[in-house]
């Protein structure tokens, strides 16, 4: 299909600087600031404006070619000045909000620009921050759980509070999504990634400890088998120590939390 073509472009063309990046060289060949308000990216916005909406206000047009749209701003993203940033950042987060997602042309969109703004942190952050907590989108599993990763991977801060706070979200998917995401924060500083390895862990403990007393009734049982992968992960990459049972974990906390936490495991 062509969304799924076009998303798997738009994955790898994000992962690396776009070769027709807009920019100027100075004297002496020193960078001097991009080009900015540019022609081109006005030019794409307004192209991708047209694909949100027809003109009776009906939602998702032509995904299609928004998802076409969208891979080549993400490309020229990383070369276009703060203005441009800002404005293509703001009409992937008007996508994300108008796409029709009854439809599996506009989720593959909305995945696609969630993806992206992933990688376009600083600007990038205070939209996903708005999008996790859109009531439509949060009532879609999905939606939501690829905001939240999208929000992991902007590495940025501010936004370790509100993830912390959705380890608490009732659905087990969310709770995984939201432990992987705070497992991209391993560059932390040792005391922040400290306070985001414990918590991580005493959301595990509780579902754990839930999961053993429930015996009868399956659903701790449920939720603790579906985040324990991925809190296993995320407490490997922020400790750079290998445990698999959340015993081990609660021990290997009380040992070293007041000890420097090197590259290797201590």
């Amino acid at each position: 299909m062509l969304a799924n073509a076009l998303l798997c472009a738009l994955c790898l063309s994000v992962a690396s600087p776009s070769p027709t990046a807009v920019g100027t060289s100075g004297k002496n060949g020193n960078t001097t600031r991009p080009a900015d308000r540019t022609e081109v990216i006005e030019d794409l916005l307004d192209q991708f404006a047209d694909t949100l909406h027809n003109r009776a206000g009906g939602l998702g047009r032509n995904p299609e070619a928004g998802l076409s749209l969208l891979r080549e701003l993400s490309e020229r993203f990383d070369g276009c000045g703060p203005m441009d940033r800002r404005d293509i950042v703001k009409s992937l987060e008007r996508g994300i909000e108008r796409f029709d997602l009854e439809e599996q042309a506009g989720r593959d969109f909305v995945y696609a620009a969630a993806n992206a703004l992933g990688s376009m942190a600083p600007e990038s952050v205070d939209p996903l921050l708005d999008l996790v907590i859109d009531n439509r989108l949060e009532k879609d599993i999905e939606v939501h759980r690829r905001l939240i990763l999208a929000l992991g991977q902007t590495r940025d801060k501010d936004t370790l509070s509100r993830l912390k706070k959705l380890l608490h979200h009732d659905e087990p998917a969310i709770v995984a999504a939201v432990a992987e995401a705070l497992g991209e924060f391993e560059g932390l500083e040792q005391a922040k990634r400290k306070e985001v390895f414990y918590a991580l862990l005493t959301c595990l403990i509780d579902a754990k400890t839930l999961s053993d007393r429930n015996t009868v009734d399956l659903t701790h049982r449920r939720r603790y088998e579906a985040i324990i992968g991925a809190m296993t992960s995320s407490l490997q990459r922020l400790s750079k120590h290998d445990e698999r049972d959340p015993e081990q974990w609660q021990r290997f906390w009380n040992k070293n939390k007041r000890k420097p936490w090197g590259v290797t495991a201590p």
